[in-house]
């Protein structure tokens, strides 16, 4: 069973986009493959396991540990865990604009494993997944998530958090470990769940910014092997 349902944004992020969902069978800032760990491919640009229990080695160093508003991080030294048990609204992502050795990560594909391990009360909506074409300048970004019930794309631009694209489908884990992927090439983007295609997305520009991680909402989520694929 698939559902899907798209939208449209009208501000300086988005103008206008199209989505397109296959007809067979087939939702505040600070800036993981089924059950098992992805390995390097021949196009891998980055790999972070998130395995280490050394903040400074993981992620470039860039990871919340500790406590830091609403949030506390930890590295458990099998997965990345963020948690946040008193604020609904709040969002929390961490995001790579260039990749070590040198090249821009907003073309090719991102893949991440991700978990909501608990929904906390108060939540009214919860998520985890991959960050993209975040502007550090303005704080817009997308965002692809897994959430409780199936998955979303999020568009953060001048008018706030807007839900673009949401839905379900069989090969979701309810519960579970879902590994996201965005892929990109030029102004086109497709968005898969546990290798399964969820929908595809012309945002009439090449995503140009960083990419990374985020969680939204009041939950615990799990964050785990995600990997950079250049074009």
């Amino acid at each position: 069973m698939r559902s899907v349902t798209c939208g449209r944004i009208v501000g300086s992020v988005l103008l206008a986009w199209a989505c397109v969902a296959s007809a067979q069978g087939l939702p505040s800032a600070a800036g993981a493959v089924g059950s098992g760990a992805a390995g390097p491919t021949a196009g891998t640009a980055y790999v972070e396991r998130f395995d280490g229990t050394d903040p400074a080695t993981v992620f470039e160093g860039l990871l919340t540990v500790g406590h830091d508003g609403p949030w506390t991080g930890t590295l458990t030294g099998e997965h990345y865990r963020l948690e946040n048990r008193s604020t609904p609204g709040a969002v929390r992502y961490f995001y790579l604009t260039s990749l070590p050795g040198g090249g821009a990560p907003s073309q090719g594909a991102i893949h991440v494993t991700v978990s909501i391990d608990e929904v906390h009360p108060g939540a009214f909506v919860v998520g985890a997944g991959i960050v993209f074409d975040v502007d550090p300048d303005r704080g817009h970004y997308l965002a692809f998530v897994a959430t409780d019930a199936g998955y979303a794309l999020y568009v953060r631009g001048a008018d706030g958090l807007d839900e673009a694209v949401s839905g379900t489908l069989d090969a979701f884990a309810p519960g579970g470990r879902n590994r996201l992927t965005v892929r990109t090439a030029g102004s086109e983007t497709t968005l898969e769940i546990n290798g399964e295609f969820v929908a595809g997305i012309d945002f009439g520009r090449p995503p140009s910014g960083g990419v990374g991680i985020l969680a939204l909402g009041a939950g615990t989520f799990a964050f785990s092997d995600l990997v950079v694929e250049a074009p």
